[in-house]
């Protein structure tokens, strides 16, 4: 079988273009990398006769701005006879916490469904609310990646958007987000009867037992208005280095 690598590189205007490294000339583009995918290889086939068969690995070559939620796993630990702890449902602080992975499957979706410059996403509460950070494109950007990631929501009561700046992992700063940048009366949305779970205790008993397990849930744009998002209010807010200087000079042990 034939190995080729196709280095994707995400462009300014929100495009990401791909080039297959071992055969010039073949090159492609797309909303989302899985358009790009696809694509590159119907360009690839244009050259090879082993195109729909070859296996082609990816080297995406990602933006500064979403680099800082990438996470760099070093090593990875088992043993032969595990303690299982369980996965109990609890009330923070003391709930089960792990790697948002439907996060990340959420993501893709998104990209899946053309919804581009997604630069992060993240799960608070085990999974019942979701933050979904991206770069604003264009108007209701925002808005479609909320109702997107509402549908894909499992058991989820709370979608939440902000922009690039905030980080989704942490909830303090999507409390800010939401605080400073969202008009309730007009970024806040409630979707009826959307999926959900019969363990989600707020079904009333009369509900579950007609085998209705729908709730509602709660979108709330906290992005800034796109059409004055150039002009709108900076952030007073430390950089990284300037809270790093600060700790380093007054915080020695």
């Amino acid at each position: 079988m034939a190995k080729y690598t196709a280095t994707y590189t995400h462009e300014d205007d929100g495009w990401w273009t791909v080039r297959i490294k071992e055969v010039q000339g073949v090159h492609s583009q797309g909303r989302s990398i899985s358009q790009a995918r696809n694509r590159v290889r119907e360009a690839l086939s244009l050259f090879v006769d082993d195109a729909d068969t070859a296996e082609i690995t990816d080297d995406i070559k990602l933006p500064p701005v979403v680099r800082k939620f990438v996470m760099k796993v070093e090593a990875v630990h088992w043993r032969n006879d595990p303690i299982l702890l369980g996965s109990p449902p609890m009330k923070p602080p003391r709930f089960h916490f792990g790697l948002p992975f439907r996060a990340a499957s959420m993501w893709s979706q998104l990209e899946a469904a053309g919804v581009t410059d997604v630069v992060g996403a993240w799960q608070h509460v085990a999974q019942l609310m979701t933050v979904i950070a991206l770069k604003q494109r264009y108007a209701g950007h925002a808005k479609r990646a909320g109702l997107i990631a509402a549908a894909q929501s499992y058991m989820g009561r709370i979608v939440v958007t902000v922009d690039e700046d905030v980080d989704p992992s942490n909830l303090a700063d999507v409390m800010w987000a939401i605080t400073t940048r969202c008009e309730p009366s007009e970024q806040v949305d409630i979707v009826k009867s959307a999926w959900s779970s019969g363990l989600d205790p707020r079904i009333t008993p009369e509900a579950r037992a007609r085998g209705e397990t729908s709730h509602s849930k709660l979108i709330i744009d906290a992005c800034k208005p796109f059409g004055w998002r150039e002009s709108y209010p900076r952030t007073s807010a430390l950089t990284a280095d300037e809270a790093r200087a600060i700790r380093e000079k007054w915080f020695r042990q």
